[in-house]
This record gives C-alpha cells, structure tokens and sequence, in this order.
C-alpha cells in the first residue's frame, strides 16, 4: 500500500461469500484502488475507496484452497 495515497486512518477487510455478484451489483463509478487479483494467501480481492476516502478490501477465498 505504499503507492495508495489514504483518505482516513483506516482500512476495512471484507470476506465475502461471492465477489463477482458483490462487484456486480456496485455500479459504475466505484473507485478501484486495486483491481481483482489473486494475493500469494490465497484470497480474490478488489480493493476500492468509499465516499470518505477509505480504503474497503473486498475479498473471496480463491476456489480450491
């Protein structure tokens, strides 16, 4: 995260059950600070920005781990 410029003193970490349905139903005009990929752990995540600047990781188990 050394290259994301923060909005607040806080981060949020999400697991959620189905990311693509999540992802789907958020519309345009999200803020995507860190496009869909896969993390060396394991886990699907798109890291976005809300409204107030903070920084939400929205992440799924990567199938078959």
């Amino acid at each position: 995260m050394a290259e994301v410029v923060l909005g607040a003193s806080a981060t949020f970490y999400l697991e959620v059950d189905d990311l693509d349905a999540l992802l789907s139903g958020l519309g345009d005009g999200v803020d995507i600070v860190l496009p869909d990929h896969v993390t060396f752990y394991g886990m699907r995540e798109v890291w976005i920005r809300d409204n107030n600047g903070y920084i939400v990781t929205l992440a799924e188990k990567e199938h078959g781990r």
